[in-house]
């Protein structure tokens, strides 16, 4: 799913709010599965391509997706699991309260 002109000013309204992207750091790269992580609604993360992260699961709500220099905008909803195929960093933000796992 793609939607570059819907959903690329919700990271800039975010940022507007005063909500800074902030990075996760993973600690344990090896590890094949990690707890779900709750966030609320709004919540935007960078994901370093060096941090080990290669998939994001979103177990509820919605969450959107894009890369430095990606060209697309991804959105992903609940049961949905996107593959980190390129070598870039990218920004997460949940769109809804949502229910992810990162590994």
């Amino acid at each position: 799913m793609t939607n570059a002109a819907h959903f690329s000013p919700s990271l800039t309204a975010s940022s507007d709010r005063n909500r800074s992207t902030q990075a996760l750091s993973i600690r344990n790269p090896e590890s094949e599965t990690r707890d779900p992580v709750e966030l609320p609604a709004g919540r935007a993360f960078s994901i370093r391509e060096t941090s080990g992260i290669t998939h994001v699961r979103v177990e509820t709500g919605k969450i959107w997706l894009t890369a430095t220099p990606g060209t697309e905008d991804i959105v992903l909803q609940a049961g949905d699991l996107f593959t980190f195929t390129q070598d870039w960093p990218f920004v997460l933000e949940t769109l809804s309260d949502a229910r992810i796992i990162l590994n």
